[in-house]
């Protein structure tokens, strides 16, 4: 393999490091960092469109070996250019996450179905809930274009079944386009394009063969929500109804654009973040002799990886990245 001189910057142990990574060029490579076999071939492709435009040396291939391997990772050099091709890489982790998540907790089950008594620590294979990956957008028409990242991903071979994607489209599309304010910044119209609605959560489960769009959190894979829309959600101590038992397991934590949630209410996003990985208020839906022994030792925070993604200079995000990703792996 061939090197990509590229920047990352990567907040371990309260240092920058800045590395030359290697270019994912084959399949070989992508299996070797974990990537389940029924999404290499889903990758390649991608890499071949992006390369089909005239980029020979995709962003995302000197990312992926971060995110794949569970690394928190700060990418300052977010643009409008490439965040197509960030959308794809992160939906590609989010999906390969989730359907290893999923396999090994459906091989174990069939194991225990087989011997009810035989359960041991490699079966431990659950969090105190289900969804284990939350992601963060600015506006709608951001959490729209990941989604259907994640469809183009996920739908595989004979699993063509989305449910509610009409209400998806109607919801999270872009509607009537309206004509651009020429009178703001190309910047300012680029971020604004498109449904700019800052309010909204969405559960995505994946089922043998299709994709579920609005589940319920605790039957969801992913959640898909911008601060403002979470927080509804998670409340604040008073508040008659509430609820962040969901966010108890969240093991991948990705905030995309999040220079933007700085133009919003950053108080937002910190409430949230502080619910994470906390220990469940009711053990409705846990099944205590599957959680992994970390979890139930209140070390969740350590379990989760955070890739973050914003354009240069934002000393606020640098300070919470430092702050909240103390991830095991670095």
């Amino acid at each position: 393999m061939t090197n990509v001189p590229h920047t990352l910057y990567r907040i371990q142990k309260s240092s920058y490091i800045s590395d030359t990574v290697s270019e994912i060029k084959t399949s070989t490579d992508l299996s070797n960092l974990g990537i389940d076999t029924t999404l290499v071939n889903q990758w390649t492709n991608i890499t071949k469109q992006i390369q089909s435009k005239g980029i020979t040396k995709p962003v995302s291939s000197a990312i992926l070996p971060y995110i794949a391997t569970g690394k928190d990772l700060l990418f300052t050099d977010s643009t409008f250019e490439n965040q197509a091709e960030l959308l794809k890489l992160l939906a590609l982790h989010s999906v390969n996450h989730a359907l290893k998540t999923r396999k090994t907790v459906l091989k174990n089950n069939s194991k225990l179905s087989a011997d009810p008594d035989g359960l041991v620590d490699d079966m431990k294979d659950q969090g105190f809930t289900r969804p284990k990956i939350l992601l963060l957008f600015p506006f709608r028409n951001v959490a729209h274009k990941f989604v259907h990242q994640v469809l183009k991903i996920a739908l595989t071979g004979s699993k063509k079944q989305v449910s509610n994607k009409k209400r998806f489209e109607d919801e999270y599309g872009p509607g009537e386009v309206e004509k651009p304010n020429l009178s703001k910044s190309l910047t300012y119209q680029k971020t604004f394009l498109g449904n700019n609605d800052d309010f909204f959560t969405l559960g995505v489960a994946f089922a043998k063969n299709s994709v579920k769009l609005y589940t319920d959190f605790y039957n969801s894979d992913l959640i898909v929500a911008s601060p403002l829309g979470l927080r509804s959600v998670v409340g604040a101590p008073g508040d008659k109804e509430r609820d962040y038992d969901f966010l108890s397991s969240i093991e991948v934590l990705s905030l995309f654009m999040s220079d933007v949630f700085l133009m919003q209410n950053w108080e937002h996003l910190i409430h949230c973040l502080e619910y994470l990985n906390l220990q469940p208020t009711s053990p409705q839906h846990t099944d205590f002799s599957r959680v992994k022994k970390w979890a139930l030792e209140g070390h969740g925070r350590h379990y989760r990886q955070k890739p973050c993604f914003q354009l240069p200079g934002s000393a606020q995000i640098s300070a919470l990245f430092g702050k909240e990703c103390v991830s095991q792996r670095g």
